[in-house]
C-alpha cells in the first residue's frame, strides 16, 4: 500500500458497519470533545472516513474495519490480542491463555477490566490514620500501554499484540518498531495509525501530543513496586513492567503477623491464625487468598485439612 493501512479501502463491504457502534461513538464525540454531527449515518460515516472509495467502489478503510465493526479479526486475523500468564519467568509453563477480539475500543476496555479483576490489591497504611490499597501494577500505566499497543501498531505485520503476565512483570509486545525519529526518550506524535488515532482521540482514549509514555513513565515512577522499561526491536516493540521492590515491604500490619504466625508455627490453619491475629476467620482466609497471589504463602490440602505456609 502506498499510503496509510487505516485510511486504505479494505475491501469489507459498507453493509459491515456496525450503525450501533458509530451512534455511541458520535454520542461519546460530542460528550468528550463538544463535537456535533448531523445528517445522515452514512453519510457522517463517508464524511468521517470510516467509508471510503476506491475506483467508484466504497467499502469500509482499515480504521473503519477496527472501529465500527463487531469482529475486525474476520477480517484482519491477526487484530486481535492474546493474552497468556505464566507460571514461570523463563515463560514456559502456561496458566491460562485467551484471545480477546471485537473493536479496538472494546478490546481496550475488556483488558482494563480484565487487570482490575486479576490483580492483587494490596493494603497498605500511608499514614497512622489512612489506609489505602493499591493494585500490585499501576493500573493507568497498563490501559496507556495497551492503547498505545491497538492504536500504533503495524497493522501489515501478521501478528497479534501479545500480553505476557509473569511472577514478577506483565510484558505488551506490539508488532512494529517506534518510527524513525521517534523513541521512549523522544516521543513525538508521529502516529503511524493517523484515523484510527483520531477516533480514539475522539472518545477520550487518547491524547495527540504524545504523551502516553510521559504518563506511563510518571505513573510508573510514582509506584512504589513497579519500573517501566522498553525493548524496541526491528519488528516489535515491548514495554515491560517490572516488579523492583518486595510487596512485602507494603503490607499492613495485619497482614505482617499473620506471616509471623506462619512462621512460627511452621505450617498453620486460617482459625489458628485467626485466634493469633484477633480477626474473624472469614477475614483471614480473604487476606491469605490475596497473600498466596501475591507469592508469599502457599496453601497445602483442602477443605478441613487446608493449612498453610510460607513461600
Amino acid at each position: 500500500m502506498l499510503y496509510f493501512f487505516d485510511r486504505a479501502p479494505s475491501g469489507v463491504p459498507v453493509a459491515e458497519i456496525d450503525l450501533n457502534i458509530l451512534k455511541w461513538f458520535l454520542e461519546t464525540r460530542e460528550k468528550v470533545r463538544n463535537v456535533k454531527s448531523y445528517g445522515d449515518l452514512m453519510e457522517v460515516a463517508e464524511k468521517l472516513n470510516i467509508i471510503v472509495s476506491r475506483n467508484s467502489e466504497k467499502s469500509l478503510s482499515g480504521a473503519g474495519v477496527l472501529f465500527f465493526t463487531q469482529n475486525p479479526a474476520k477480517y484482519v486475523p491477526w487484530a486481535r490480542v492474546q493474552l497468556v500468564k505464566f507460571l514461570d519467568k523463563d515463560m514456559t509453563k502456561v496458566a491460562y491463555y485467551r484471545f480477546i477480539e471485537g473493536p479496538v475500543w472494546r478490546i481496550i476496555n475488556e483488558l482494563e477490566e480484565f487487570f482490575k479483576a486479576n490483580l492483587v490489591k494490596i493494603p497498605i497504611r500511608e499514614a497512622k490514620w489512612r489506609r489505602i490499597e493499591l493494585y500490585e501494577y499501576p493500573l493507568d500505566a497498563l490501559r496507556e500501554a495497551v492503547t498505545n499497543a491497538l492504536a500504533h501498531r503495524n497493522y501489515l505485520i501478521p501478528s497479534e499484540t501479545q500480553i505476557f503476565i509473569l511472577p514478577r512483570k506483565i510484558i505488551v509486545r506490539n508488532p512494529g518498531s517506534f518510527p524513525p525519529g521517534v523513541s521512549p526518550e523522544n516521543p513525538r506524535h508521529v502516529p503511524r495509525n493517523p484515523l484510527l488515532c483520531q477516533y480514539l482521540y475522539d472518545i477520550g482514549y487518547i491524547e495527540k501530543w504524545g504523551t502516553g509514555i510521559y504518563r506511563m513513565k510518571k505513573a510508573c515512577s510514582e509506584h512504589p513496586l513497579v519500573d517501566l522499561k522498553f525493548n524496541i526491536q526491528p519488528y516489535y516493540t515491548e514495554v515491560v513492567f517490572e516488579k523492583v521492590s518486595e510487596v512485602r515491604e507494603l503490607l499492613d500490619e495485619k497482614d505482617k503477623e499473620i506471616l509471623e504466625v506462619i512462621k512460627v508455627l511452621r505450617e498453620a490453619r486460617s482459625s489458628e491464625i485467626a485466634k493469633r491475629v484477633g480477626l474473624s476467620k472469614t477475614a483471614v482466609v480473604a487476606r491469605l487468598e490475596r497473600l498466596e497471589k501475591i507469592g508469599l504463602v502457599e496453601r497445602k490440602g483442602r477443605g478441613a485439612k487446608t493449612r498453610y505456609v510460607l513461600r
